[in-house]
């Protein structure tokens, strides 16, 4: 995991382990958490709610237009983009700090 964070900076959307009797299913789970541990609180809010999109829809619009989607309804009422911006990320980091331990766990078991 960690040639992978040099290399792109994010974690892959979707892992497929073609060989589980080289690579356990638990190794790959447990690289995913540790990566996740080190993550800003608003990219556990993304997780959840691109993890809750996939599950439910599985062609679910992709994360950008979803972000653009949240920013225009956080601009409603508000002349200020600027202004409107900051208040988007500082909600969903106030989102992700609200999330426990338990929380971040069951995300990862969807």
């Amino acid at each position: 995991m960690a040639a992978l964070r040099q290399r792109s900076g994010s974690l892959a959307s979707l892992t497929t382990n073609l060989r589980p009797d080289l690579l356990p299913r638990e190794a790959v789970h447990d690289a995913y958490r540790a990566w996740m541990g080190d993550a800003e609180e608003d990219t556990w809010v993304d997780l959840r709610d691109s993890t809750l999109r996939k599950a439910i829809d599985p062609a679910s619009v992709p994360r950008l237009e979803s972000a653009l989607a949240d920013l225009r309804t956080a601009m409603q009422g508000s002349s200020n983009i600027v202004e409107a911006i900051g208040q988007y990320l500082a909600a969903k980091k106030n989102e992700g700090a609200r999330l426990s331990t338990e929380d971040r766990r069951r995300i990862f078991e969807i």
